[in-house]
């Protein structure tokens, strides 16, 4: 018989896996938000008379779904530990329970990923942190001037690939919440299979036990005697 345990392990991991990435979502697409907002109307590499040429939304998505993948996959974890729920042996409500934290973080993570793929490709009309700082960020080793960095185009190569990293990684999200949703059901299959075949081994032990316990009473040999006429 299959250990269904393997299929909670496997959704402890890619649960604790999926947190993580999310984390690191959260950090990077902030950061690069971040500096965008405190550089974009005084330094000269951001086209400070241009700003209707940056489309940030694709980044406050990716943003907002990785706080929410976050909060989400972290309630599943704290409740997965509780002994007070008790998931280990309550499959459907810890189906029913999967489902509500993954369901939501999946339709979130693919959002984001095609809003920013999107934007990404109205470039050079309109460009975002990521286009832009991609396509501005090589530098002259050539030229021998310092600029400070809030004025230059220095920390342009480290958010081109913060960027990159929090589009390709909330991708890898969705990818790690669609094979939680796969091992959900199929280890919801697999536990009431389980539990049906326990209960019928039950039963038959019980059938097996009834049947053996019965009285049993000699047969004797000889005609079988035939009641008086009357």
């Amino acid at each position: 018989m299959m250990n269904t345990s393997y299929f909670r392990i496997a959704q402890l991991v890619l649960t604790g896996l999926t947190l993580v990435f999310a984390i690191a979502v959260l950090g990077t697409s902030a950061h690069t938000l971040s500096v965008f907002n405190k550089q974009h109307e005084f330094n000269p590499w951001w086209a400070p008379l241009w700003s209707d040429h940056f489309d940030v939304n694709g980044t406050k998505m990716l943003l907002g779904s990785a706080v929410v993948v976050m909060l989400l996959n972290a309630v599943y974890l704290v409740i997965s530990f509780l002994p007070n729920f008790n998931l280990a042996t309550r499959p459907t409500f810890r189906a029913f329970i999967t489902l509500c934290t993954v369901l939501p973080s999946a339709f979130l993570t693919i959002s984001a990923v095609a809003l920013a793929h999107v934007l990404n490709h109205n470039s050079p009309d309109v460009d975002t942190i990521q286009t832009w700082t991609c396509k501005f960020g090589a530098r002259d080793d050539s030229v021998s001037v310092k600029a400070p960095s809030d004025i230059s185009n220095a920390a342009f190569p480290k958010l081109c690939t913060e960027s990159k990293f929090a589009l390709y990684t909330t991708l890898v999200i969705f990818l790690l919440q669609g094979i939680t949703v796969a091992l959900t059901v199929v280890g919801w299959i697999a536990e009431q299979l389980a539990k049906r075949k326990q209960t019928k081994d039950a039963e038959w032990q019980d059938a097996s036990s009834v049947e053996m316990a019965a009285p049993q009473f000699p047969r004797t040999s000889g005609p079988i005697p035939q009641p008086p006429p009357y």
